[in-house]
C-alpha cells in the first residue's frame, strides 16, 4: 500500500477490522471472503507524529508497524545515485536507441 499516511479517516476505521478478521464483503456479494495475506505499506510521512496529532489511528499504526524498514531519501544517500543510474541504463539499453554514456 503506497502512501498509507494519506489514507482517509474512513478507510483508517475499516482497515484494522479487515486486518483483524482477514475477511471482507465483496460489493454486491452475499458472503464473506477470507484471505491470508501480508501487508507492505510505505509513506513519506512521520506516522508517529500523525498518531500524536490524531491524523492517523493508533491501532492501525501498531498493526502496520510489525517490522519497520526505514530508508533515507536519495538526497541523504547521494553516493547511491550513480549506482542507480548505471543499473537502469544497463537494464533499459535495449529499449533506448541511443548510446548514453554519461548523465549529468
Amino acid at each position: 500500500m503506497d502512501e498509507i499516511g494519506e489514507m482517509s479517516p474512513k478507510m483508517q476505521v475499516k482497515l484494522p477490522r479487515f486486518l483483524q478478521d482477514k475477511s471482507f464483503d465483496r460489493v454486491g456479494g452475499t458472503r464473506k471472503i477470507h484471505v491470508d495475506l501480508r501487508i507492505i505499506s510505505a509513506t513519506n510521512r512521520n506516522l508517529v507524529d500523525a498518531v500524536k496529532e490524531g491524523r492517523f489511528r493508533k491501532d492501525l499504526y501498531y498493526r502496520l508497524m510489525v517490522y519497520l524498514i526505514s530508508l533515507p531519501s536519495s538526497r541523504v544517500r547521494k553516493e547511491d545515485i550513480p549506482l542507480l543510474i548505471n543499473y537502469f541504463l544497463k537494464k533499459h539499453k535495449i529499449k533506448i536507441p541511443k548510446n548514453i554514456s554519461t548523465v549529468s
